[in-house]
């Protein structure tokens, strides 16, 4: 990322031979950064290089992936704001549409475990816990290593000690069972979650 900015820098600055080589430089780190290709034959165009530039923009077209019918950078950046403006709605109370933004992002992002964990977080304030269950769940799977994800799917699949010997208490014993000594003790639960868990009667 550096060495693209750079590149981007000496571009606004005029010095197109100094930002190609930042470019090559960011590209020997990451041969498949998009911005990286796309900037470079751009720069490549101003340059005169018009043959390398052709060649570049391929490469680029190559590392697209499209997500939810976008490229996936682009799906990613559409993404990041849907979670911007559901965390401004968060902060105003306004749940309903909080959820509705993060709903967007995660499709738009449904390989950003924590835009799906904040999903899950908003809906156990709702008391939507089935639905946060669900969610928590396709978080732990993917990064079964998301401490805080492990915690509150721990919470919400094991309310009270009765439930960890039910039908899915394994889930509880696994989920708690990865998290560190200590972690419990940082980890601050949604609000509410204790009487969604309990209204719902999840297990």
């Amino acid at each position: 990322d550096v060495h693209h900015l750079l590149g981007v820098s000496y571009s606004l600055l005029s010095l197109p031979a100094k930002a190609l080589v930042e470019f090559d430089r960011a590209l020997a780190l990451n041969p498949r950064y998009l911005e990286a290709l796309i900037h470079r034959g751009m720069i490549l165009m101003d340059l005169g290089r018009r043959e390398d530039a052709e060649a570049s923009f391929p490469l680029a077209q190559q590392g697209e992936l499209l997500t939810a019918g976008l490229p996936a950078h682009a799906a990613g950046r559409l993404a990041n704001l849907h979670a911007t403006v559901a965390e401004a709605y968060a902060e105003l109370g306004a749940l309903e549409p909080a959820i509705e933004q993060l709903t967007i992002a995660t499709r738009l992002g449904p390989k950003f475990p924590d835009l799906r964990y904040r999903l899950a977080r908003l809906m156990l304030e709702a008391g939507q816990t089935l639905e946060a269950r669900e969610e928590l769940e396709l978080v732990v799977r993917t990064r079964p290593n998301f401490l805080d994800a492990l915690a509150l799917l721990g919470l919400v699949v094991a309310p009270s000690l009765p439930t960890i010997l039910s039908q899915r208490g394994e889930i509880a014993r696994r989920a708690l069972g990865r998290i560190v000594p200590g972690h419990l003790r940082r980890f601050s639960p949604p609000r509410g979650l204790t009487a969604a868990a309990e209204r719902e009667a999840v297990l």
